[in-house]
């Protein structure tokens, strides 16, 4: 989480062009627009985070930083919640209406420690929109129903037994068992479905450059989305079973955790 030059940015606009009360915490920021008391406020977020991936598009918002960029666009949504402070600011409002700057995102740490906010001002509702990419700058696009597909991280760790690379048979390798998984996972991707179902690799942690060692350890992480929530679901449930159910062999003498 690296996003303070974003937050301060995000926080000096606030400051420069709205009266909502502005609140810096250590990594992330929030700001509010007080409603009535007796009513539970509401909340909007956008996430600010930027992806380590080097931009290689010419673009008028071109990121300044050599192997960073906003991938995934998170800066259209920093930018979306600050077009609606400009509008809260000008309009009453029953309810109090708190704007969450969030970083993290892509790890999944950022919600982590923006959630006590939740409970502490009892928010009862959040809302956040997300980018579509592919369609003319300054459209508006909409449609009834689902946009985007949900998505869910998936974490295998697979533990072993370390042992000399000259004597693998002494030792529990997890390389065989992770590669039959990602083939697995690719085959269930592949299968029938209403729409898009999709399983990423975005992770495989294993030994490393020490040539005497065959490791003991290992982890996989998928991203997995689907158009439908309930077939990501069944995509879900079709990836557990793989590693107790077939070929036995691969996957003996591993705890999967």
């Amino acid at each position: 989480m690296m996003e303070y030059k974003t937050m301060d940015m995000i926080r000096r606009f606030l400051e420069d062009h709205t009266e909502l009360e502005i609140f810096p915490r250590e990594g992330w920021l929030y700001a509010v627009k007080i409603g009535r008391k007796d009513l539970p406020p509401i909340a909007f977020r956008a996430d600010m985070d930027a992806l380590p991936i080097e931009e290689d598009i010419s673009l008028a918002y071109h990121s300044s930083h050599d192997g960073r960029s906003h991938k995934c666009g998170h800066d259209g949504h920093c930018a979306a919640l600050c077009g609606l402070a400009l509008e809260l600011d000008q309009i009453e409002t029953d309810r109090s209406v708190y704007l969450i700057l969030q970083p993290g995102e892509e790890t999944g740490q950022g919600a982590k420690i923006c959630k006590s906010l939740i409970r502490e001002k009892g928010i009862a509702e959040i809302y956040a929109c997300h980018n579509l990419g592919g369609y003319p700058e300054n459209s508006f696009v909409y449609r009834k129903g689902l946009t985007q597909p949900a998505s869910e991280g998936l974490q295998i760790r697979l533990s072993g037994k370390t042992s000399h690379a000259s004597a693998p048979k002494e030792g529990r390798n997890p390389a065989a068992a992770i590669s039959h998984i990602v083939l697995k996972v690719r085959e269930l991707t592949g299968s029938r479905s209403r729409g898009m179902v999709l399983s990423t690799v975005t992770g495989i942690k294993m030994g490393s450059d020490d040539f005497g060692i065959s490791p003991g350890e290992g982890e996989l992480c998928l991203t997995i989305r689907a158009e439908y929530e309930d077939e990501m679901k069944l995509l879900e449930e079709g990836i557990l079973p793989i590693m107790s159910t077939q070929n036995p062999r691969i996957y003996a003498g591993l705890t999967i955790l």
